[in-house]
């Protein structure tokens, strides 16, 4: 089934051969198996440890496991080797944030749109952080953006929080990425907290 350990592979290149454990780990994050997830990351950091790919699913295991700094650490040498490796982007902001690193959230993100890579959603991300949400702009099904998107509507009370919280919920709860569940869980919080009804209140 899989939630046992997978221990056939093919005979591949060690790049490829460290891509096929990252796959791994997120098949085993998705159907609930981490213990499986993490052998399949820690195999992919002993064949290929500077694979920005690899240094992500290190990352996001880590943030999973509420291992925080050495998430941080997985993400910054993601970002060292491979600045423009846009999911090291959202690990970094997502876990800075976590670690009421605010400024350096900040920081990150002003270095990398003076690169010429812009990340708009984790910027609105971080201004949620920094008190000065911005407006959301009409929510995508991209779950990341529903999720921020419903912060900034909590922050700024415009009763429209739900049906961001809806995508969110529905978007990261597919997903088989380890940020994208942890949030999820979040989002499925934030959901019973500011639902219809309670929206409803707050516009007494």
């Amino acid at each position: 089934g899989v939630g046992g350990e997978i221990q056939k592979k093919p005979d591949l290149a060690p790049r490829l051969e460290s891509r096929f454990h990252v796959l791994r780990a997120a098949l085993y994050a998705k159907t609930g198996s981490p213990e499986n997830s993490r052998r399949a990351v820690s195999r992919a950091r002993g064949i290929d440890p500077t694979s920005g790919d690899v240094l992500y699913a290190w990352g996001g295991r880590a943030t999973a496991d509420n291992r925080l700094l050495d998430a941080l650490e997985a993400f910054q040498a993601c970002d060292a080797v491979r600045p423009d490796h846009r999911e090291c982007h959202r690990g970094l902001v997502q876990v800075l944030l976590d670690l009421d690193r605010v400024g350096a959230a900040r920081a990150a993100t002003a270095e990398w749109r003076d690169l010429g890579s812009p990340e708009p959603v984790l910027e609105a991300w971080v201004a949620v952080f920094e008190g000065q949400p911005e407006s959301p702009s009409r929510v995508s099904g991209n779950g990341l953006d529903a999720y921020v998107s419903a912060l900034a509507h909590i922050a700024l009370m415009t009763g429209q929080a739900d049906s961001a919280l809806d995508v969110a919920v529905r978007s990261l709860s597919a997903a088989s990425d380890p940020l994208d569940l942890v949030l999820a869980l979040r989002a499925q919080a934030l959901r019973l907290m500011h639902g219809p009804a309670v929206e409803a209140e707050n516009r007494l």
